[in-house]
């Protein structure tokens, strides 16, 4: 859990999780998963593997990618699930989370030797029925036309393209607020040590310069600090 939030915290734009529910109360998989969500719908890409997630859980994702014994038996939607195995004569009964039901129907069952070759047989025809499917929809064959080799950009251009990049970052809603507040909040502290004289008293070379309660002055500071910190810090305990 730490290390996602890490990872979200970076603003990457591509995760792989694996099993990040593991160990979780069904609330916390829950909101693990709604975080998930809310970073895909910002055009980001979330990859993550879960064992028999929730109905609710499962209604979360986009796509859903069911493996078993190593082989690929379905890929799509989570709402094409469904009808896709009604379709092979697999219907989920009534009142049955649909994760644990197809999860069981792919899991090799090691009861018997007959039930180790009906469910090794089951999985292998669903794998090839998956293959089929997946064959006859997604592989649009070769383009007509091949794309031409890319050229590698001459060290200036490549510059200039990282420049616009970081410009564009820093011109950004939040990144000028917090400069703004950076700036602010500096012209404040400088303005509160000017025209304070740093001697010590009793010094024999420059014996009328004096320290001027720079002690008050490092307390306002940290008044001012601890003042600016207070609406995220209520903002942080109202969310959580």
């Amino acid at each position: 859990m730490v290390n996602l939030v890490c990872q979200l915290m970076l603003d990457t734009d591509f995760l792989v999780l694996d099993e990040p529910t593991t160990g979780l109360t069904a609330a916390c998989s829950m909101f693990t998963v709604e975080c998930l969500r809310e970073f895909t719908s910002k055009g980001r890409i979330a990859i993550a593997t879960f064992n028999q997630p929730t109905f609710e859980m499962f209604k979360q994702f986009s796509k859903v990618a069911l493996i078993a014994d190593g082989q690929l038996v379905y890929i799509g939607s989570n709402r094409n699930m469904l009808p896709y195995f009604s379709s092979l004569r697999y219907p989920c009964p009534l009142f049955t989370n649909p994760c644990d039901y197809y999860v069981d129907l792919v899991t090799v069952d090691y009861e018997s030797f007959q039930t180790i070759e009906e469910s090794m047989e089951r999985v292998r025809r669903l794998a090839d029925l998956c293959i089929q499917k997946t064959l006859s929809v997604s592989d649009p064959g070769a383009p007509y036309v091949l794309p031409a080799k890319y050229a590698q950009a001459r060290p200036a251009r490549q510059f200039t393209v990282l420049l616009r990049l970081r410009i564009s970052r820093f011109a950004c809603l939040d990144t000028l607020w917090v400069l703004l507040y950076s700036s602010l909040l500096s012209l404040l502290i400088g303005m509160i040590y000017s025209n304070i004289n740093l001697m010590l008293q009793g010094n024999d070379t420059f014996p009328n310069l004096t320290q001027l309660a720079i002690d008050d002055r490092v307390g306002f500071t940290f008044v001012i600090i601890f003042v600016a910190a207070l609406p995220e810090l209520f903002r942080l305990i109202a969310d959580g």
